[in-house]
């Protein structure tokens, strides 16, 4: 990752063409805001929609597809940025699907080769429709508008570890009117680093609780320092008791309103407001 801040002022019509190994910064221009947690079952899968639409991982199977034509209308067949937080297959397992089924502006990600058939395959498909494929990490930013979208995590030292959980690709979604935290999988040991490294920047409205509600994530020193009025459990069927417990009582102690897409199924939150497909 280099050192030197890029600033890439430009239409996203002509960002698409460009190959660009790193982003600091893109600059775009519209305003229109919502926020949906798509019911894709065990797995994460995000849509930003700010004029162009930022869709930050998708869920293990054609589930994102079904979810993302309920949200976008039907003449609506781009997307602009692809973010995976990480190579786990619940977070990028659908995505070949968008792909197949959407053009796409790029795709993000931390920059790490799983060896592992499904994620060669994903990769190979990029190359092939020469979708520009670009590695984020700590420090880069998305500026469209108002509205920022900073990388707090990974830095080289938790890329460089075996844990891929704590490789997630972390963002602080900023805006006029709200702001919202996507943490991937992350852990205890990245939740504690930016409870220290950015303690000004963590306190988010919105908090995509981290890994499914693991009891090895959303220790109470991080959902202290975030501080969400409103949490968001991407969850399905599952074998790991994802939500626990302790991640359930943590929040509920800390008074913060929790949805979980599998009870409320997919949320939008739209004008401080909050709509669940179930309701």
């Amino acid at each position: 990752m280099q050192n030197k801040k890029h600033i890439i002022t430009v239409t996203f019509l002509v960002l698409v063409t460009l190959d660009i190994i790193t982003w600091r910064q893109i600059l775009f221009s519209k305003n229109d805001l919502s926020l949906y947690f798509l019911n894709v079952g065990q797995g994460d899968g995000s849509l930003v929609d700010m004029g162009v639409q930022v869709l930050i991982d998708g869920g293990r199977d054609s589930k994102i597809l079904d979810e993302i034509k309920k949200v976008l209308p039907v003449t609506d067949r781009y997307i602009d940025l692809i973010v995976i937080t990480h190579p786990d297959f619940d977070h990028y397992g659908g995505i070949i699907n968008i792909l197949k089924n959407y053009k796409v502006g790029a795709v993000l990600t931390n920059g790490l080769n799983k060896e592992i058939k499904a994620w060669q395959t994903l990769l190979n498909y990029i190359e092939k429709e020469n979708i520009p494929l670009i590695t984020l990490a700590e420090g880069d930013k998305i500026k469209y508008g108002k509205n920022n979208l900073l990388i707090l995590s990974p830095n080289k030292k938790f890329l460089g570890r075996k844990e891929i959980n704590n490789t997630s690709i972390v963002i602080k979604f900023e805006s006029p009117k709200f702001g919202a935290l996507f943490t991937g999988d992350i852990g205890y040991d990245v939740e504690k680093y930016l409870v220290n490294k950015f303690p000004d920047i963590l306190k988010s409205d919105i908090l995509k609780v981290p890994h499914h509600g693991s009891k090895y994530s959303s220790s109470l020193e991080f959902l202290k320092m975030v501080n969400p009025g409103l949490a968001l459990i991407e969850v399905g069927k599952n074998s790991y008791g994802h939500p626990t417990k302790e991640v359930l009582n943590r929040l509920m102690a800390l008074g913060v309103d929790v949805f979980r897409t599998d009870e409320d199924g997919t949320i939008k939150i739209s004008n401080r407001r909050v709509f669940s497909s179930k309701n």
